[in-house]
This record gives structure tokens, sequence and C-alpha cells, in this order.
């Protein structure tokens, strides 16, 4: 969750201030992150269907907590569409750019990080709360069924991403 944290708060950094060449940028290579992020996802949703739960107590290591949070940021982070979101909440709440007051920026980047964090720490309560009640066939269950979700949403990024890459290359 930390690293979707991180990603959405940088995303609102650049949102709130209004830095429209790393937007561009971001923007044109939109294709190519679609196709990385859905591939990604893709792969995610593959490992995530076949993986069967483990009944008992797993020992996380440091190693597999810092390779979850990178792999979780450039996740969040491929995703252009998220920086769009943002530009468009901001606008809609209207703030084109608090590029010229940085307590606006920091109230609005501070806003996305507090936001973020409280969804993330209410998905790991209801889990630890109902982990005790969720059989080992509701957990393949859920596997599978997120893992196809995943898939899905991998086939969607691609599709995003090939469709905007039409646009870009075949408009007059």
């Amino acid at each position: 969750g930390l690293g979707a944290v991180t990603a959405d708060a940088t995303y609102a950094l650049v949102a709130a201030i209004g830095l429209t060449f790393i937007m561009k940028f971001l923007l044109s290579y939109q294709a190519l992150l679609s196709l990385l992020g859905g591939l990604f996802l893709i792969y995610l949703g593959i490992i995530t269907f076949f993986q069967q739960p483990s009944e008992e107590q797993v020992d996380v290591k440091d190693t597999r907590l810092v390779s979850a949070y990178f792999s979780t940021f450039f996740l969040t982070i491929a995703n252009p569409v998220t920086i769009l979101s943002y530009c468009i909440m901001f606008a809609g709440l209207g703030i084109e750019s608090a590029s010229q007051n940085f307590l606006t920026a920091v109230s609005l980047v501070l806003g996305v990080i507090l936001g973020s964090m409280f969804v993330i720490s209410l998905l790991v309560i209801f889990l630890r709360r109902f982990k005790k009640q969720l059989s080992n066939k509701t957990l393949i269950l859920i596997c599978k069924s997120a893992g196809i979700i995943l898939i899905g949403f991998g086939i969607a990024a691609i599709f995003g991403g090939a469709v905007s890459y039409y646009h870009t290359t075949c408009t007059v």
C-alpha cells in the first residue's frame, strides 16, 4: 500500500505544482506506459490466479517488503490516467496550478497522502478482522477472482494504450 501512496503523492505533487513538462512527457509515453503496465498486470494476474494460499503463518522478510513497495509504486506510476484524474480533480476544485501558492500545493498533496493511507488502513483493518473467518476454499476463490480481474485490467490497459497510440499517430 505504501508504494501506491507514494505514487499517488508523486502524481498529486506534479498536478498541484502544475509541472506541465512532466505531464506532457508522461502523456507522450502514455501508450508505452499502458503497454508495460498492462503486461505487468497480466503477469501479476497469472501469478495471483495460480497462487495457493498458505494455511501457516508466513514470515515476511525485509527484502519482500522492499520488493512489494517498488512493484506497487511502479505499477501505480505506470498508469498515466492517474495524473489526468488528479488534474481533472484539481481543476474541478478550481485549482489550475498551485505553483504560486506553496501552502495550497502542500495541502493538496498531504490530502492525497492522508486519503490514500486512510483507504489502505481500512483495507488492512478489514483483512485483519476477518482473516480467521476466511476458509482456504474462500481464499482460493479470492485469488482466482483477483487474478482474472488483474488480467482484465491488464488487457484493458494494453487496449487503452493501443487506442491512444492509434489516435496520436493516425490523426490528421
